[in-house]
């Protein structure tokens, strides 16, 4: 009796409540319009439709989510980003190395992560818009072994130079595509869904691809090649991507998050957090978007849910 009845007891969870279901309206598998590389002509790229703005929702249960999209190889270096929301500013949560100057609060439910890969599209084992695949392809060696092989050729380092790493959360990956020995061939971009923003499950992001080789002829008109750090430098970036792509973020709780990165005004969020400024434009929408209470009289703040628990209290006093 004791027996049956011991395994009578059991998980009466199937933590269902865990896993994202699929949002009408936000595909959790799409196929994107080719992208067509972007030259010194596209001044302003952001506006002129060159950069495509999506969003990805939960795929179907046991699935693998993301998007894919293509362009044509024309001979020259091409460089692709994507920009995920979205902005990734906490460098001091490892005990290692910490930068205090770059410690500041993060909410670490905002934010996506999409993995990026690159190749022929004749090697892409995918069916777009239907399954995400890959670039790995096997055959057989004359010992009947068989042998994968990939033809990925999206590479990013580590910090430490090892090869077959991703930016991570929040972060825009970008990798160079030397298509000298295509031309005129199609090339598929893969975007992975690595992570959906916790706060909503739906992943809004900013992909393009620049003609490295025709942007780093401008400043040299000799130049052969390319590469991505000829796009930053020409169009201003400095060195950050993150910066490169305005608003990927589609929720305006972030709206002001990423001009202050990219100015260096990180302290505006303690600014508002810790004396609340009703005549303070960007104070007056954080308290309306991004769930926080103002008490403009006292001056204070209240969190009003548990979605910035990562949130350091002591952050501002080490400004």
């Amino acid at each position: 009796m004791s027996l049956l009845l011991l395994l009578s007891l059991g998980c009466d969870r199937e933590n269902t409540d865990f896993i994202p279901l699929p949002i009408d309206g936000y595909p959790g598998i799409a196929h994107l319009d080719p992208l067509s590389p972007i030259d010194a002509s596209n001044v302003g790229f952001n506006d002129d439709g060159a950069v495509v703005l999506h969003e990805l929702g939960p795929p179907e249960v046991g699935t693998k989510g993301g998007a894919t999209t293509t362009f044509i190889a024309n001979g020259n270096v091409i460089c692709l980003v994507v920009d995920p929301e979205a902005v990734f500013w906490n460098q001091s949560v490892s005990a290692q190395d910490p930068v205090e100057t770059y410690y500041w609060p993060e909410n670490f439910r905002d934010d996506g992560d999409i993995d990026m890969e690159v190749g022929l599209s004749a090697y892409y084992t995918g069916s777009p818009g239907v399954e995400m695949g890959d670039f790995a392809q096997l055959y057989e060696d004359s010992l009947g072994n068989e042998i994968e092989v990939e033809f990925n050729e999206c590479t990013m380092f580590g910090r430490f130079g090892q090869d077959g790493q991703h930016a991570g959360r929040g972060t825009p990956e970008f990798c160079e595509i030397d298509t000298s020995l295509h031309p005129g061939r199609a090339y598929t971009v893969v975007l992975n869904t690595w992570s959906l923003p916790l706060d909503d499950y739906i992943l809004s992001y900013k992909v393009a691809a620049f003609d490295a080789t025709a942007i780093a002829q401008v400043n040299d008109p000799e130049a052969t090649t390319g590469t991505c750090a000829d796009v930053l430098s020409y169009y201003g970036s400095g060195s950050d991507w993150e910066c490169m792509f305005k608003n990927e973020a589609q929720n305006e709780a972030f709206a002001d998050f990423e001009p202050w990165y990219c100015g260096g005004q990180h302290s505006n969020w303690c600014d508002c957090t810790s004396d609340p400024d009703p005549d303070n434009d960007a104070c007056v929408r954080l308290e309306e978007n991004a769930s926080v209470d103002f008490d403009w009289d006292a001056g204070v703040a209240e969190w009003n849910d548990q979605q910035y628990d990562l949130v350091y209290p002591d952050a501002c006093g080490e400004l």
